[in-house]
C-alpha cells in the first residue's frame, strides 16, 4: 500500500496483495520508522455505511465500509474518493507504471487501462 499526502489530500493506492488481505483480514496496514517514532497508516473494514478517516498518535486509519470493498474488489472499478470537510480522501487500485522505475515494485500491481493506449 502507497499513500501520497499533498496538502489537505491523501491518496491511498492498494495493490492485488494489499486487497487481498483487506478482504481477509479486514485490515491492511503499512509503516514507515522514523528514529523517534513510527508512522503507520492503514485501511480497515467497517460495518457503518459510510467512508471514515482519523489520524491519532502518528496513525491515519481509513474505514470503509464492507459492502464498497466487496463492489470495488470483485469489479474494473479504479477506485472512489470522500471528503471529510475540507479533508479529500482518494482510494484507488495500484497500477503498473507505464514506464520503468527501478525503485518502484510492480509485482502485485494491477494492469495499467493505459498500457493499450501507447504508442
Amino acid at each position: 500500500m502507497k499513500i501520497r499526502i499533498k496538502g489537505n489530500s491523501v491518496r491511498f493506492r492498494l495493490d492485488k496483495l494489499d486487497l487481498q488481505l483487506l478482504e481477509e483480514n479486514g485490515r491492511v496496514d503499512e509503516k514507515t520508522e522514523f528514529p523517534s517514532s513510527t508512522f503507520i497508516y492503514s485501511v480497515l473494514s467497517s460495518r457503518n455505511e459510510e467512508i471514515e478517516s482519523d489520524f491519532k498518535s502518528n496513525r491515519i486509519e481509513l474505514r470503509l465500509p464492507e459492502t464498497l470493498i466487496q463492489k470495488w474488489i470483485n469489479s474494473d472499478q479504479v477506485g472512489f474518493e470522500n471528503n471529510e470537510g475540507s479533508l479529500k480522501i482518494l482510494i484507488e487500485k495500484d497500477f503498473q507504471c507505464l514506464t520503468p522505475r527501478e525503485e518502484e515494485d510492480d509485482l502485485n500491481t494491477f494492469p495499467n487501462p493505459l498500457e493499450k493506449h501507447t504508442c
